[in-house]
């Protein structure tokens, strides 16, 4: 007779939670945008392959002033002193302490929707994945009258796992 105690069934969900400091490192030809802040929770479906489903949502803060950039023919460019994003997308184990992600979703600006996506890559220093240290480029599709460019930035954080 065989029984199964809790604590031996592996957990079909891990989340973890982040904090981020933000570099934005391209915008529209001109933005008053500066470094910032964001928090994330991560939720990872456990499964046996070395690729796993990713469920992120995140929202960003940005350090910026009360100017407007206007061009020649009266386009202005929105500040972003706040981006937040639900993205999903897959995880690919490279070893036991190493993984990338890309991730896709809506994120939203100035409570207009646009196209992002995100990929990162992510190290555990401990042995049973408790801390996580993460690198990752946000990419955000905004289209805008001055440049057109997508609005992308640069986030490194520590994430903890809460389950």
């Amino acid at each position: 007779m065989t029984l199964v105690a809790p604590g031996q069934k592996e957990k079909k969900l891990t989340v973890h939670s982040g904090l981020f400091l933000n570099w934005p490192v391209y915008d529209a030809r001109f933005s008053s945008n500066s470094n910032g802040a964001g928090l994330n929770i991560d939720f990872y479906l456990n499964c046996k392959s070395k690729i796993k489903p990713k469920f992120e949502v995140n929202y960003n803060l940005f350090m910026t002033q009360e100017t407007y950039v206007v061009d020649i023919d009266g386009h202005t460019t929105p500040d972003k002193n706040g981006t937040a994003c639900i993205l999903i997308g897959s995880v690919y184990h490279l070893s036991k302490k190493t993984e990338v992600s890309f991730n896709a979703g809506p994120c939203f600006i100035q409570s207009k929707i646009h196209p992002g996506i995100k990929p990162s890559l992510a190290i555990y220093p401990d042995e049973r994945k408790i801390i996580k240290l993460e690198l990752s480029l946000s990419n955000i599709f905004q289209p805008n009258s001055i440049g057109g460019n997508p609005f992308g930035f640069i986030s490194f954080g520590l994430g903890i796992k809460l389950y």
